[in-house]
């Protein structure tokens, strides 16, 4: 037997698979199938089927696929700060390293920023970078700015 032989039985035999497990997603069951002669593929009728409701699809595509809660991630957070308001408006990300860390902060003016631990942005320093969240100060006050969708 020719390895293009090989080649055509298997696709073949994959085909017949893929209309099997098709046809009984479709209906539901094997006891509902109808047997039809080797070789043909039949699809299912699923213009019968009644459309989904827009609303639930909403919902349900609004749900993190890989979060294990399956639970639309909350709002960002806004900057907690005690008195003078702080440049960043929000905390995008955070890079831990060895030597160093890093933050990426949306502005105020909508602008996002790279700041190194240590560097300071209109008078505020960035002081701490933990996994979750920044620490930003000043001498007129604090922000401490987490990142969105963090539980801590």
């Amino acid at each position: 037997m020719t390895r293009q032989r090989i080649r055509t039985l298997a696709s073949g035999a994959v085909a017949t698979c893929a209309a099997l497990v098709l046809a009984v997603w479709a209906n539901g069951d094997l006891a509902t199938l109808t047997p039809v002669a080797a070789g043909a593929i039949v699809l299912p009728d699923l213009s019968e089927q009644a459309p989904a409701d827009a609303a639930a699809l909403g919902a349900t595509l609004e749900r993190p696929l890989f979060s294990p809660a399956r639970r639309p991630a909350p709002a960002p957070a806004a900057a907690e700060s005690t008195d003078a308001a702080s440049p960043a408006s929000q905390l995008v990300a955070v890079a831990i390293g060895p030597d160093r860390s890093a933050a990426i902060l949306r502005l105020t003016s909508g602008k996002t920023l790279v700041l190194l631990q240590g560097e300071q942005i209109d008078g505020w320093v960035l002081s701490e970078v933990a996994p979750h969240h920044v620490l930003l100060r000043s001498g007129a006050g604090r922000a401490d700015l987490k990142l969105s969708g963090s539980r801590e």
